[in-house]
């Protein structure tokens, strides 16, 4: 009889140590998956704040090349009045006598100026894709102010390391290329060191205003390359 109860002792003590046992299994599995729910929100999180940090420093690049561009835009920005020399040319082509040239470069956005927050990249990427020049192109005998003709070119980019700007368009029968120049330059000769080194001034801050423009007119209608030199009037 004794036995049989030591026996019954023994397979009951089995049984209850294989529950213990279960439960100690089952509550170690779920701090297990607590544990790893923690860090899987924690890694989640930190992707995110990584994503996040990656396209603010794109929208910070951006931000510091559009503004680099801006400098360079409203320092050039402006009219200036000249002559075209090596010849009498009118905007077709055409001979004329004594003709001046006015060009006009209107930026297409305002400088942008910094907020207390980061813009965001496709905010900054779409003031890059719209920032352009609108010119306005004339050339007239000055013995007769009302006998000017003229074309206007929209989506002008200029060449902001070079201080180039290169104007062509079906509206327009010439093509124009202009460089900056310093004031007192000597009249129509085109220097392109001279250039890039204005342009780098100005986009590096150094340099807010261009006060003189020279440039080459190709006419469509014959093979001659005319220079002209223009002065900021406003």
């Amino acid at each position: 009889m004794r036995n049989g109860n030591n026996r019954t002792i023994l397979i009951c003590t089995m049984l209850g140590l294989g529950l213990i046992s279960g439960c100690n299994d089952e509550k170690s599995f779920e701090k297990i998956r607590e544990v790893s729910d923690i860090q899987a929100q924690e890694a989640a999180r930190n992707g995110i704040a990584a994503e996040r940090e990656y396209v603010d420093s794109k929208a910070r690049a951006a931000e510091v090349d559009l503004e680099r561009r801006q400098r360079f835009y409203q320092a050039v920005a402006g009219t200036y009045e000249g002559s075209i020399a090596g010849g009498n040319i009118g905007i077709n082509g055409n001979s004329k006598n004594n003709f001046k040239i006015r060009l006009t470069l209107v930026p297409s956005l305002p400088r942008y100026v910094p907020k207390d927050r980061v813009r965001t990249w496709e905010e900054v990427t779409a003031d890059l894709t719209g920032l352009f020049f609108k010119v306005q192109i004339l050339q007239w005998n000055p013995e007769s102010d009302y006998a000017a003709v003229g074309c206007v070119v929209d989506n002008v980019r200029p060449d902001i390391v070079n201080g180039v700007i290169n104007i062509a368009s079906e509206g327009c029968a010439n093509i124009y290329n202009i460089q900056i120049a310093e004031e007192n330059s000597a009249e129509n000769e085109v220097d392109a060191i001279m250039s890039a080194h204005m342009a780098e001034a100005i986009i590096d801050g150094k340099l807010e205003s261009v006060t003189q423009i020279q440039g080459k007119m190709r006419p469509s209608s014959n093979a001659n390359i005319f220079t002209f030199s223009g002065s900021r009037v406003k």
